[in-house]
C-alpha cells in the first residue's frame, strides 16, 4: 500500500519520519543519510552514502539528497514513480543520522548483537523489505520485522513492530520523538533513580555468596561480563555485591555518554548507615527489554507503548527512545531468514534475477 498523501519518508531503522522540524527536540529527525547499494551487498564497498533530509514528492515520500537535492525514493516506493527510479539492481534506504550512529554503537559494543558492519544492516533490512508482508497501516515505507517465537522460529506480522503499537502513535510528539543522542542532565537524571536498600547482614549471607567471593578472578570477571549482557529480570536477587553492580552500571553499552566522574563523586552510601545504594535494582531496570505492544483491538482502543516508567524509572524521554532504537538494531540478524519455512511476500529469486 502506497501512502499517497503528502507525508515525510520514514527511517528504515526506527520507523519514524524524516522531515523539517522547528521544535528543538525534533531537529534530530531532520538530519538524515541515504544509502545506495545492490539487493545483496557482500562488502561495505558496495554501499555509498549521501547526506539527506525528507521531502514529499508528487504524493510519494522520498529523501532529498544533499547538496544536489536529487530525490531518492526508498526501497519499496521508487517503482511507483519511474522517473525517480535508480538502476534496476540498486535501490536506496534512508536513516536518521542518529539511528545509524546508534546502529554503529550496537555493532561495536553490544555483546548480544549479530551484526558486524554496515552491510549486515543493509542486508537485514533489504531481506525484510523484499520478503515481508505489506503493512495494514500507512507504515509501508519501513520494513516489517519478523517476530521470534518461543520455539525459536520466526513469523511475520502486518504490524511493523518498532516497539510502538501503531503508525498513528509514531506521528504524535511523545517520548519516541525525543532526541536519542543529546540528552540534557543525562547522568544526574540516572542517579536520581538510584534508591537505597538494607545492607545484607553477614549472618544472613548465603553459601552461594561465600562461594562467589572465593572464585578465581577470571571466573569472577566472566560473571561481571554476563551481568552486562541483559536483558534481565527487573527483580533484584541480592546475591552479587552492590560494588559489582556499580561496575556494571558504568559499562552499560547504551549509556556511552555517562559522566563517570559525576558517578564517582556521588556519595558512596546513603545517609542511613544501615542502608546501601541499590545499584543492582538500577542496572536491572535500565537493562529491561522494550516490549512490543499488541496491535489495537479497536480503532480507538490503542494499547500504550512500552516506556521506562513500566520498569519503575523516571528518565529523560530521549533515553527511552535510545533504548527503543538500540533494541531494534540489537534484534537484527542478517541470517534471520535463512531456512525460512513460512510465507514470503516479495518477488521470487527468478523474478528478481530477471529484473
Amino acid at each position: 500500500m502506497v501512502r499517497y498523501e503528502l507525508e515525510e519518508p520514514l527511517c528504515s531503522i526506527c520507523g519514524l519520519s524524516v522531515g523539517f522540524y522547528n521544535r528543538r527536540e525534533r531537529t534530530w529527525q531532520s538530519i538524515a543519510i541515504v544509502m545506495q547499494g545492490p539487493r545483496h551487498a557482500v562488502s561495505n564497498d558496495h554501499l555509498s552514502w549521501c547526506r539527506a533530509t525528507g521531502y514529499p514528492y508528487q504524493g510519494l515520500s522520498h529523501f532529498t539528497q544533499l547538496p544536489s537535492r536529487r530525490p531518492a525514493l526508498i526501497h519499496s516506493s521508487y517503482r511507483y514513480s519511474p522517473t525517480l527510479a535508480v538502476r534496476s539492481d540498486y535501490h536506496f534506504l534512508g536513516f536518521h543520522c542518529a539511528c545509524i550512529s546508534i546502529a554503529y554503537r550496537v555493532i561495536l559494543t553490544s555483546p548480544t548483537n549479530s551484526l558486524y558492519n554496515a552491510k549486515d544492516v543493509w542486508n537485514t533490512l533489504n531481506q525484510r523489505y523484499r520478503n515481508g508482508p505489506p503493512s495494514e497501516e500507512y507504515w509501508d515505507d519501513v520494513p516489517p520485522i519478523p517476530q521470534k517465537t518461543a520455539q525459536g522460529t520466526c513469523s511475520w506480522t502486518r504490524y511493523p513492530a518498532y516497539y510502538l503499537p501503531t503508525y498513528m502513535h509514531s506521528r504524535k510528539f511523545e517520548w519516541w520523538s525525543a532526541d536519542p543522542m543529546l540528552i540534557p542532565n543525562f547522568t544526574a537524571c540516572l542517579l536520581r533513580n538510584l534508591q537505597s536498600c538494607p545492607k545484607t547482614s553477614p549472618t544472613k549471607r548465603s553459601p552461594l555468596q561465600d562461594h562467589l567471593e572465593n572464585l578465581p578472578q577470571e571466573l569472577y570477571d566472566q560473571i561481571k561480563e554476563f551481568v552486562q549482557q541483559g536483558p534481565m529480570s527487573i527483580q533484584p536477587t541480592g546475591i552479587l555485591p552492590q560494588s559489582l553492580w556499580k561496575e556494571a552500571f558504568l559499562k552499560i553499552p547504551f549509556l556511552w555518554d555517562l559522566d563517570v566522574g559525576e558517578v564517582e563523586r556521588f556519595p558512596d552510601s546513603p545517609p542511613d548507615p544501615d542502608k546501601e545504594w541499590d545499584w543492582e535494582q538500577l542496572v536491572r531496570r535500565l537493562m529491561a527489554r522494550p516490549i512490543q505492544a499488541d496491535p489495537p483491538a479497536l480503532e480507538y482502543l490503542m494499547p500504550a507503548p512500552w516506556n521506562y516508567g513500566k520498569a519503575g524509572l523516571e528518565l529523560p524521554q530521549g533515553l527511552t527512545n535510545r533504548r527503543r532504537i538500540w533494541q531494534i538494531v540489537d534484534d537484527m540478524d542478517p541470517n534471520e531468514l535463512d531456512g525460512w519455512e513460512g510465507e514470503t511476500y516479495g518477488p521470487s529469486e527468478e523474478t528478481a534475477a530477471a529484473a
